[in-house]
């Protein structure tokens, strides 16, 4: 798989999208995608209102799996492989906020300190800034290794149905933790699309209040539908959509409640 003008893998335009973002800059991350030899695209880890969050770094490393008891599968099943790149949206200033990236989380066991930071040419005519981040992880328990952050700044619901859908991106791994704005909503619109997106593991603070925040976004963008009648506190899932719960992280100050592992069933 080589150089930009491929867009598409078996239908699957997450290789493509990923040398658009790039925007024909000849830096780091075009060096990372000319180098990408596996017969699949990147398995990519989307965290919709990312802000400055990058605890997903280390809950989604392959490293941390292996330390993890065994998740509650169901039979024959297994935990998917880990995302080979970080895929961060939100409305934040990137070019002010960057800055506070030297140090994007520290805590007790684990140090993430800000490694390499690209400042890409905004890509689709100018509408999206994005950057380029190589964060290094240090874990008492993990050791020490490096995630590639590629940060996008727009607004979740138009660069999903925009730029995710209309390229037929797959995203292995969608994070919905902590999600705010979009006219008021709280994300609940997300698991409508986990099955477009070909999601395979879905992590939660199950913050899934339906506001017409949200009824508002799937009226202008049919494509995160299906719509449901404004202010549902619980949500029914889409039809033939399965979750299957297999781990809870209780870490505190980071979701609205428990964050939950779970498979993704089509």
């Amino acid at each position: 798989m080589q150089q930009g003008g491929m867009t598409s893998v078996n239908g699957d335009g997450t290789l493509g999208l990923l040398y658009k973002l790039n925007c024909g800059n000849n830096g780091a991350l075009k060096k990372w995608l000319d180098g990408w030899q596996k017969p699949v695209p990147p398995r990519l880890a989307w965290y919709p209102s990312a802000g400055q969050d990058f605890r997903p770094l280390l809950y989604l490393a392959e490293s941390y799996e292996r330390t993890r008891r065994p998740a509650a599968l169901v039979p024959g099943s297994s935990m998917p492989p880990a995302p080979d790149l970080f895929l961060f949206t939100d409305q934040v200033d990137l070019d002010w906020t960057i800055p506070y990236y030297s140090k994007p989380h520290e805590d007790d066991r684990t140090r993430m300190t800000l490694a390499h930071v690209e400042a890409l040419s905004p890509a689709f005519r100018g509408r999206y800034p994005v950057h380029f981040l190589s964060i290094k992880v240090r874990s008492d328990k993990l050791g020490e290794f490096i995630q590639p952050v590629l940060y996008v700044q727009c607004r979740n619901a138009p660069f999903c149905a925009h730029v995710l859908l209309r390229n037929q991106v797959r995203c292995s791994h969608v994070v919905h933790v902590r999600y705010g704005g979009d006219t008021g909503s709280w994300g609940a619109w997300l698991p409508n699309v986990l099955r477009k997106l070909r999601a395979e593991v879905y992590l939660s603070d199950d913050h899934r209040y339906w506001t017409d925040g949200d009824d508002d976004l799937v009226q202008r963008f049919p494509a995160l539908g299906p719509r449901h009648k404004g202010d549902q506190h619980e949500l029914p899932l889409p039809d033939g959509l399965l979750l299957t719960k297999v781990r809870v992280v209780d870490k505190p100050n980071w979701g609205m409640n428990p964050v939950k592992w779970y498979l993704v069933g089509h």
